[in-house]
């Protein structure tokens, strides 16, 4: 067990489970392809969009496509700084990425990763001008799930509700660092 401590939480980040969690985070990732990107403007603002991951590489690489030009394109260039959420209500799991962006043009790499639905967006397909291939480089990740399953943590919870008090398992986090 780690002696690294986050909001009063020990973290259990040893060699051998490391790649595990990160294995299961990669999961939740494809299971969960939708996510929020949070972005910053020049004045640091922060910006919100739904994206969609196209694939996760093992050594913590994410792409997505997007737009080469507008707000992203502009914030990305300003600040690579990105934070990705990606949360699955259904079974209470959630995780947050935090990484640097960068934009690419690669034909090659946008054929490769291209399905029917990035059509809707990119009617070009593959070589449209307007699109660019957003690759954020994790630097880390938290995650949080039930440590029980989906019906015995709504369980909990709804007794928690019932007596006034607050659940004693509130599932397990883990931060997964690249």
């Amino acid at each position: 067990m780690s002696d690294t401590v986050i909001d009063g939480v020990p973290l259990d980040d040893s060699g051998a489970r490391a790649g595990q969690h990160r294995a299961e985070l990669f999961e939740r990732m494809r299971k969960t392809p939708t996510c929020l990107l949070i972005t910053h403007d020049a004045a640091g603002g922060m910006h919100v969009r739904p994206m969609t991951t196209q694939t996760v590489d093992e050594a913590g690489i994410v792409w997505m496509f997007m737009p080469a030009r507008g707000h992203l394109a502009d914030e990305i260039a300003t600040n690579p700084h990105v934070l990705l959420t990606y949360a699955e209500p259904g079974d209470s799991a959630f995780a947050a990425v935090r990484g640097h962006a960068v934009m690419l043009h690669d034909p090659a790499k946008a054929k490769e990763l291209w399905t029917a639905v990035a059509g809707a967006w990119f009617p070009g397909g593959p070589e449209d001008p307007n699109l660019a291939l957003l690759r954020i480089t994790m630097s880390f990740a938290e995650a949080w799930e039930p440590t029980a399953g989906k019906v015995a943590h709504f369980i909990e919870m709804a007794a928690a509700a019932l007596t006034h008090s607050v659940p004693e398992d509130d599932g397990s986090y883990r931060r997964i660092d690249f």
